[in-house]
């Protein structure tokens, strides 16, 4: 190694360096519009008697979850839940909220979901319409 090759070395592990400060630092941001969980869906199931929603993950693996969620009957919330944790919620153990039906009312379920570090998974709206006839298990 020569003298002339020392500034080009030195130079070369700033740059080094630089690179790995600015990367940690990008790594350490937060990205909400990151998908940070599995994906979630819903199985309504319309008795004549009630209506249940079945909301879940896309996965087999028990997870922990909390859920903000909002029943309303005709416009009118008639069941509320804030930062409600449900653990062991999987495909197969879904998350379920059970209505009773009127065949005149409209029911509407709002719920979303977050990972117990506060990451958004999942926000949805249904909504069951008088009409709505769906077979059991749809």
């Amino acid at each position: 190694m020569t003298s002339k090759s020392l500034p080009l070395i030195a130079l070369l592990l700033a740059l080094i360096a630089l690179a790995v400060a600015c990367g940690a630092w990008c790594l350490s941001s937060d990205h909400t519009a990151v998908a940070w969980g599995p994906e979630f869906h819903q199985v309504i199931e319309i008795h004549e008697d009630r209506i249940v929603f079945s909301h879940m993950p896309r996965s087999d693996t028990p997870g922990t979850y909390v859920v903000d969620y909002e029943i309303l009957r005709n416009g009118t919330t008639v069941k509320v839940g804030t930062d409600v944790v449900y653990e062991n919620i999987a495909e197969t153990a879904p998350i379920v909220f059970e209505v009773p039906r009127s065949p005149d009312n409209s029911v509407s379920l709002e719920i979303e979901v977050r990972d117990t570090d506060g990451h958004l998974l999942d926000r949805s709206t249904t909504v069951i319409n008088p009409q709505n006839t769906l077979p059991v298990g749809a």
